[in-house]
């Protein structure tokens, strides 16, 4: 699973929880365009405006933004935008995943309607 992810810290939070999964970083949605469909991408934002950049990524791909420093105040602002979920670094590691978890699941559900 892709992880966009500026400047790294994000990055570090998402490895230091063990996933079961494979998690690369890259460095803007524009790198996005040689990574094969993925059924979710994460993206590290550090403020309110990295969440209004990301508008048409929300509208391309399921994403789950992650928060550095943006604490749980911007997670409706993601969720209105389009994101599949929304979760900051401040959550336990537990919570982290736990959330991982629901937005891929959402993720699916989202994909799987759309193809109705």
């Amino acid at each position: 699973m892709p992880l966009v992810d500026e400047r790294g810290a994000a990055f570090d939070l998402i490895r230091s929880l063990g996933l079961p999964m494979g998690v690369w970083r890259v460095p803007s949605a524009a790198d996005l365009g040689d990574v094969a469909p993925v059924p979710l991408v994460m993206l590290a934002v550090y403020s309110g405006a990295d969440i209004d950049a990301a508008r048409s990524l929300f509208k391309r791909t399921p994403t789950l933004v992650l928060g550095i420093g943006t604490g749980p105040r911007e997670g409706s602002r993601a969720l209105g935008l389009g994101a599949v979920g929304y979760m900051h670094d401040t959550l336990d590691a537990i919570e982290l995943r736990d959330t991982i978890g629901e937005s891929i699941v959402r993720a699916h559900w989202r994909r799987s309607r759309a193809a109705s």
